[in-house]
């Protein structure tokens, strides 16, 4: 919402999308919300935000309400305590028991690829997760998990923010859906196929490095 504000208030958008949303907060070097969809639609149930008239680039437009301008100026920031209690139940999230079991040899790297071979972040994550689920059977997955399959089976540090930024950058690749008041996130139709595309790349790729 404050984003919303600051485009309509100060860049004086009377509409804007969740592009412009995102591409404000890259500017701002600010993390973007791991949803900022489910966002939108949160705060038009508030009646913060309406779905504009008009569409752009083929996707949707939003607008602020009077109400979301004045909830915008009212807004008190939280305090520094509350913060760090915040941050401090965020780094206490672990990764779920049926995700640490999980080794390489579960995910029969050799019939796929080196998923983590390629420089793109969001190729590396389609491909670690459709093997995952191929392999496993395991089909939703918290960033905490995400962070925990980089880290014990490709020795590969990844932080939140780049696995947010990742799944919010590839709106057609990645869904979230809310189990039990958190949100896992698993492939769409479009990231499978990309994820297979991306495998079968960099399977060919190999062959003709041998």
């Amino acid at each position: 919402m404050g984003v919303a504000y600051y485009l309509t208030s100060v860049k004086q958008m009377d509409n804007f999308t969740a592009r412009d949303i995102l591409t404000a907060l890259e500017m701002a070097h600010w993390p973007a919300p791991h949803n900022v969809w489910s966002g939108i639609r949160r705060n038009i149930k508030h009646g913060w935000l309406q779905l504009g008239k008009e569409r752009r680039d083929g996707k949707n437009t939003y607008r602020v309400l009077e109400a979301g301008r004045r909830w915008c100026e009212k807004y008190r920031p939280v305090s520094t305590g509350a913060m760090k209690k915040k941050n401090k139940k965020e780094n206490a999230l672990r990764a779920s028991s049926a995700i640490l079991k999980v080794t390489r040899e579960d995910l029969h790297l050799a019939k796929y690829c080196n998923p983590v071979g390629s420089k793109k972040f969001r190729e590396q994550l389609l491909m670690v997760m459709y093997i995952c689920i191929r392999e496993t059977g395991i089909r939703f997955f918290s960033v905490a998990d995400l962070i925990a399959l980089f880290a014990n089976l490709f020795q590969e540090k990844v932080s939140s923010r780049k696995v947010y930024y990742a799944i919010n950058h590839g709106e057609r690749e990645f869904e979230g859906r809310n189990k039990k008041k958190a949100i896992y996130h698993t492939l769409t139709r479009d990231g499978i196929e990309e994820a297979e595309r991306l495998i079968a790349r960099y399977r060919t790729a190999k062959a003709k490095n041998r």
